[in-house]
């Protein structure tokens, strides 16, 4: 239903507002949102993305969901970057960044957006955080690598190499 490419969100969000009463779904209710914030926020529907953000779950508390956390925050970057704050965008991924034990899932949204301000803003440090975004997942996987490759892409575009764009937009196909 999300993943397919249908921007139809409306099937997910019945299902996701109905259980969202049951205080034994409350789990579930926390990382479906968080999951689908990311899928929302790589599609740049912010306005989605934002409403699964607010959802108020205790991702840590009683339910220990802290990876949900960190993607919520990694998300939150993304979010902060398409808008155009890359000064909050570096911020948010940071906070995700620095915390150990992380898994490259959790990493993944902090590290693409940590990567993708750098390379708006001309600094460096950009090639590292996405080789390291890119080595935690399959890359054939669109779901996760996608934006991995999208932000790889950028990137070079953005330094002016566009041989090596051409050679990453190449390797996602």
């Amino acid at each position: 239903m999300i993943t397919r490419g249908s921007a139809d969100l409306s099937a997910f969000d019945a299902v996701w507002h109905e259980a969202q009463g049951d205080p034994a779904s409350v789990e579930v209710v926390g990382a479906a949102g968080v999951m689908a914030a990311w899928i929302a926020a790589q599609r740049h529907d912010r306005t989605a993305a934002t409403r699964y953000l607010r959802d108020h779950t205790d991702l840590r508390g009683d339910h220990n969901l802290a990876g949900c956390t960190l993607m919520r925050q990694g998300t939150r970057a993304l979010l902060a970057l398409d808008a155009g704050r890359s000064a909050e965008a570096e911020t948010l991924a940071y906070s995700v960044l620095d915390r150990t034990g992380a898994t490259p899932s959790q990493l993944l949204p902090a590290q693409v957006a940590a990567a993708t301000s750098h390379a708006r803003g001309g600094r460096g440090g950009v090639w590292p955080l996405l080789d390291l975004a890119l080595e935690g997942h399959d890359p054939d996987d669109l779901m996760n690598a996608g934006i991995v490759w999208a932000a790889r892409i950028e990137a070079a575009w953005l330094a002016g190499d566009k041989d090596a764009a051409r050679a990453e937009a190449e390797r996602a196909l």
